[in-house]
Formats: structure tokens, sequence, C-alpha cells
């Protein structure tokens, strides 16, 4: 417990450097998508895990030199070691210089309300969690206004609850397996958490409103998708054939150019849905959270975008339950399945959220199913990602301190 007592006394940080010890990182442990035209699995190497699922299967190449070289600088917007404050001197999350805020509470029929604030300050029991940021770029100013604004956008984009129930052919283990893939090629070719996340959200959002995809077209699906999250979000982005080239060349250029206009076209060129992660850093703020809370509330909510069942809830309730269950286990109540301690989920956290401690626990409960089924869940590229060192071994560690 030494070690995780360091950990504890270090600076908060959701640190989204990839370690590639490999250039293998493409080609996953399972086997390749099925081709519709014959039924038959293509075969691919794979390392341990002969997996695939049912009708669906992933083809893949490996990375070669200059590709893993793709995205090096592409941090994380939450990668808290990018600025050096003038107050303090302290390391500031590139997250807060954009969506560090003071929130403005938005009533909904499943949201706590409170009394309409412009800041917290005014309100008892509450910590002003902007009252010491003196840098100008991140806009305590205008927080109230942001946040209430992504609040309202993921109100108003929500993703269904078995959406997939209208298509005939796309079933729910094939989505899972997609998602897994798409992480890997994230991994693989070192791209944000926010090009991650959004790529899963225009993979959610297009099935729900198309429901006539084929099985030999979800895998473009998914490739365009993190084509287009890329561009939206990184500063470098690989090339098209990039992408061709994960797919194993299953797909060609001009059929990825097709899918990217047809997906657009869709979602009436709308990619404003808030992420987890936007909702993330914020609320680890609010919490007061370290660099190994902050790792292991990122590997939760990692996991939550592969599970089908976890989709329909809203990014600021996936966010607030992986804090909320972080807090739980770093505060030593390991009595699972006994509960939580209600206590962990501060006045600050409720206001800050908008959620009440009973409204996440439900949430809280369903992901710690998923921590504690990761290891032997036959789609790991999550659990086998936070093995890292980098991410102070959470998946590892977070099993340890559940028992």
């Amino acid at each position: 417990m030494s070690a995780i007592n360091n950990i504890k006394n270090q600076p908060a940080v959701v640190n989204d450097v990839i370690d590639m010890s490999s250039n293998e990182s493409i080609v996953s442990n399972r086997a390749a998508f099925v081709d519709l035209q014959n039924q038959a699995p293509i075969s691919i190497k794979s390392t341990a895990n002969e997996l695939l699922s049912e009708t669906i299967g992933v083809k893949k190449r490996p990375l070669s030199t200059s590709e893993e070289e793709i995205g090096e600088e592409n941090l994380s917007k939450c990668d808290l070691t990018t600025l050096n404050l003038a107050s303090g001197g302290a390391a500031s999350n590139r997250c807060e210089l954009i969506t560090s805020t003071s929130s403005v509470v938005i009533g909904s029929e499943d949201q706590q309300t409170f009394e309409l604030k412009s800041h917290s300050s005014y309100l008892r029991d509450i910590i002003d969690i902007d009252e010491n940021d003196e840098d100008s770029r991140l806009v305590s100013d205008y927080v109230n206004d942001i946040y209430e604004h992504l609040f309202k956008l993921e109100s108003e984009q929500p993703i269904r609850k078995n959406y997939l129930e209208d298509h005939l052919v796309i079933r729910s283990k094939m989505r899972t397996t997609l998602i897994d893939w798409i992480y890997e090629v994230h991994v693989g070719y070192k791209l944000s958490t926010e090009t991650f996340q959004l790529a899963v959200v225009i993979i959610d959002q297009y099935l729900q409103l198309v429901t006539d995809v084929l099985r030999s077209k979800l895998q473009l699906v998914g490739a365009t998708a993190l084509f287009l999250a890329s561009k939206y979000e990184q500063m470098m982005t690989p090339s098209l054939d990039a992408y061709v080239y994960a797919c194993d060349f299953q797909y060609d250029r001009n059929e990825v150019i097709q899918m990217e206009m047809k997906i657009f076209k869709a979602l009436d060129f709308k990619l404003t849905r808030p992420l987890p992660i936007n909702f993330l850093c914020r609320f680890l703020k609010a919490a007061g959270a370290n660099e190994l809370q902050g790792a292991m509330s990122k590997y939760f909510v990692d996991l939550t975008m592969i599970e089908y069942d976890m989709a329909h809830y809203k990014p600021s309730e996936i966010s607030a339950a992986a804090v909320f269950l972080s807090l739980n286990i770093l505060n030593g109540n390991y009595g699972w399945p006994n509960g939580f301690t209600d206590s962990y989920w501060t006045a600050t956290l409720q206001w800050y959220s908008k959620y009440p401690v009973e409204h996440i626990k439900p949430i809280a409960e369903k992901i710690a199913d998923l921590v504690r089924n990761a290891p032997i869940a036959e789609l790991n590229a999550v659990y086998n990602n936070y093995k890292s060192s980098k991410f102070f071994n959470v998946s590892l560690l977070t099993l340890d301190m559940m028992r």
C-alpha cells in the first residue's frame, strides 16, 4: 500500500500517452471479420485468443514504423503536463484550459435540480474549484455557460437504449467487436482519447439512424468513423491510406470517401455530442483527484465505451459514475458487493455533476461488474492497455483492491 500512497500524493492527471511496444498493435488477439460473400472466416495471424464472434471479425494489418510514429504528439486534451501555470507553478490540464467550469444546473427529468447561481462560491458547502484559476485561458468567467451548453447538447442528442433492435443484420456482439477493434487501432496510431470516443459516438449515431447496414460494411463504418473523428480532434491525423491499411485493404480509398459522405449526410454534419472525457476532466477536478484516480476513472469510462448495454447512458452519467466508483475503491471500500459509501459523493461533486448519489449508484454498479469481468472477457483491448505502467497498472490494481 505504500506504493499506492505515493501515487496518491501526485498531482491530478488524466494521462493519454500510449506506450507502443511493438508494430503488431493493430493485429488484435482475434480472428478476422467474416466475408459476407462466402460466409467463411478470413485467416489472419493472431497471438493468443482467436475469438471471433459469430458472424463478424476484423481484418487487420500491423503498423509500419513510419505509421507508428503518426500522432506521437497528439496527446489527449486532458494531459496535465502541458502547462505550468504562473500561480504556484502547478501543472494544468489541457482539458481544463478548454472546459474548466463552474457548473450551472440544468433541470431535467433524471437530474437533481438546484437553485440556479452564476457562481458556485455563492452556495454553502460547495467548493469553488475555479477560485484560484488565474490563467485567462481557463475562461473561468464563462465556464457556467460552457457546461450549460454541454449538458444541453447531450440531452438533445441521445443514444436510444437497444437501438440495434431495429437492425435486421447487425447485433450487439458485432458492435462490441467493432468498438474493441477501433480501440486497438486508436492505440496503435496513438490517437487521443477524444478521437476514440468521438468515433464511438459517430458509430452509434449512424447505426441508430441507418438500419440497413450490412455485415460486410460494418468495419467500413467503423474505420470511416475513426477517420472522421481523427480529422475533427487531432492536430496531426493518419492519412486515409493508413485506415485502408488497418482494414487489410478490404476496402479501397473511394469506399471510405463514399462512406464518409453517407455518415455526414445521416448525421446532418453534426459531430457536437459531448464526450465522456469532457465531463470526466471536470468531475475529477471537483473531486480533487490525483493521477491514480484519474487513470482509474478513465479506465472505467473506456470499458463502458466497448459495452453496448452502456451506450444509452449520457456521457455525464458515465463520467460521474466512474469517478464515484474510483473514489470508493481508492478509499478502501473493498466490501463488494456490500454497497458504496455515499459520503464520497460530496456536495461539490453533486453540484458540478448535477447528479445525486442515488442516480449514479446503479450505473457505478454496472461499471464494477465490467471491471470484475474484464480479465476473462473475450474482447479485452481496454484491459490490456491499462496494464501499462503509464496508467499505473490500474486494470490489475483495481482487481486487487476490489477483492
